[in-house]
């Protein structure tokens, strides 16, 4: 049965490289599944669009319905919100994929990073990179 995925990229990848959003979308419909990309509802950095008077927190509010709707988590990339968005699956007993490949800067943030999350990723990451 195909599964809804959640994919969980930060926005600095998508901003970086126009073409990534269609790679990631590939890439989950190639293993079978159904990609939900918030980036292809929303434009990355919404909130910050002189235009729109979207909150960042409603914006994140909004995210998280997306990922309650899933059944899987797939995290591309590590930012601050792929961080909030993985605990919350965490939380729910959800499932977390790591597909870090997408993100050369991965380590850094996670370093950076990790302690704001109970380091709720590191045995999945050390068994997929050791």
């Amino acid at each position: 049965m195909v599964s809804l995925i959640y994919c969980s990229i930060p926005s600095r990848l998508v901003l970086a490289d126009a073409t990534i959003l269609s790679k990631i979308n590939n890439y989950v419909i190639d293993r079978g599944e159904l990609p939900l990309n918030p980036y292809m509802i929303f434009p990355p950095n919404i909130h910050n669009h002189p235009k729109i008077n979207l909150e960042k927190e409603l914006a994140l509010n909004y995210y998280s319905r997306f990922v309650d709707s899933c059944e899987r988590l797939w995290l591309f990339g590590i930012s601050d919100g792929t961080l909030r968005e993985s605990s919350r699956v965490k939380k729910q007993g959800k499932a977390i994929g790591l597909h870090l490949e997408f993100d050369p800067e991965w380590k850094k943030y996670y370093s950076q990073l990790k302690g704001h999350y109970s380091d709720h990723l590191d045995d999945l990451i050390k068994v997929k990179y050791g």
